[in-house]
């Protein structure tokens, strides 16, 4: 690994150290379940509510304006990545009792972009997880889900940035559930827009990732 992946982990390890709450640039983070050996524990917390929360929380991201879009980021001149030899997720309760399942799928993930910030990680394919109520639990049960996974990554904080890592993903311009004309009109103008979800939580997963040159 060399002294700029080094400075990268540094940074993160001192923003976990400094006791800041993870936060995320678009969608915020509740009470957290840590995983061990790859999945976290599962509960029983009810999902009926799971599908119109998704939806709800969808439209509050994209109408917050903090989104980029994909297509207008800074492309990065060096070329870095790391590799998930499994996949990686956590649950999390928020909200009114939806409890989430978050992660990255495994395979290579190279850097791809770039704000003033930070430097965003792309899986080749779709890689994010994030499933909620029967899809959350199927997933960790089996390892798998009949939900998609989404394209994005990991997103990294850059030298002398004091922020956490986030998960993030490249939104479709659709809706999970059925909306009204207005809220549609807002989904679908929200189409490449960049959705960050907070990871803060994750602290030895993301200090153990080797990133490496290519």
């Amino acid at each position: 690994m060399n002294k700029e992946a080094d400075d990268v982990r540094g940074n993160v390890s001192k923003a976990y150290t400094r006791g800041r709450k993870p936060r995320a640039m678009c969608e915020s983070s509740g009470s957290k379940s840590m995983q061990k050996g790859g999945l976290a524990k599962r509960d029983r917390t009810p999902s009926s509510f799971a599908r119109p929360a998704v939806a709800f929380a969808l439209v509050a991201a994209l109408a917050g304006g903090c989104a980029h879009k994909w297509q207008d980021l800074k492309k990065p001149e060096r070329q870095r990545s790391f590799t998930l030899d499994k996949d990686y997720a956590r649950t999390e309760t928020r909200g009114i009792g939806v409890k989430w399942v978050e992660g990255l799928h495994a395979g290579v993930y190279a850097l791809s972009a770039e704000d003033d910030d930070g430097w965003y990680f792309a899986g080749a394919g779709p890689c994010v997880i994030k499933l909620s109520g029967d899809n959350g639990e199927e997933f960790l049960k089996t390892g798998k889900s009949k939900a998609p996974l989404l394209p994005g990554g990991l997103w990294l904080p850059k030298k002398g940035v004091n922020k956490e890592a986030k998960l993030f993903y490249v939104f479709s311009g659709e809706s999970p559930a059925p909306t009204g004309a207005l809220v549609g009109a807002i989904v679908a103008g929200g189409k490449g827009d960049v959705i960050f979800i907070g990871y803060g939580s994750e602290k030895e997963f993301v200090n153990g990732l080797e990133i490496a040159d290519k």
